[in-house]
């Protein structure tokens, strides 16, 4: 009886660490700045694409899920856009296609032509493979900092 208790409880626990791991694989963009500020991300998908999701709203101190590893075929890399007021306060080289109201677009090339705008995102280095977070701390565009 012992023996079959200490083997259920081992099958118990194992269970639990996998459904916690299966939990713990996300990306989370925190703003520990004064004012809300409107992310949009960006992620691998199959096929070599890049897919463009936002717009999520993450009040002052607040945080915001915003990419499951099940969603990216790239458990790496991010990229991540960042405005207040209209204006970027994370920004950087890689172009993402954005729509005016909540959007999922796949590809980041012709998005004029396809009626969408295009903005410049900053690539951010993610691990997907435990619960992973970005903070944006800085008060400025030019001031913008990170703590990955």
């Amino acid at each position: 009886m012992l023996r079959t208790v200490a083997l259920l409880s081992l099958a118990l626990t194992a269970t639990a660490g996998f459904a916690n791991q299966a939990f713990a694989q996300s990306w989370s963009i925190c703003n520990k700045t004064s004012e809300s500020v409107k992310i949009v991300v960006g992620y691998a998908v199959a096929g070599g694409h890049l897919q463009s999701e936002g717009w999520w709203t993450v009040a002052p101190n607040g945080c915001q899920k915003v990419l499951s590893r099940n969603q990216t075929v790239d458990y790496t890399t991010g990229y991540l856009y960042a405005s207040k007021k209209g204006k970027p306060v994370v920004d950087g080289d890689q172009d993402l296609c954005v729509d005016d109201e909540a959007f999922t677009i796949r590809r980041h090339q012709n998005c004029e032509g396809r009626n969408f705008r295009t903005v410049q995102s900053r690539q951010i280095s993610v691990n997907l493979n435990k619960n992973f977070t970005t903070t944006i701390t800085g008060p400025s565009r030019s001031q913008t900092k990170f703590d990955d």
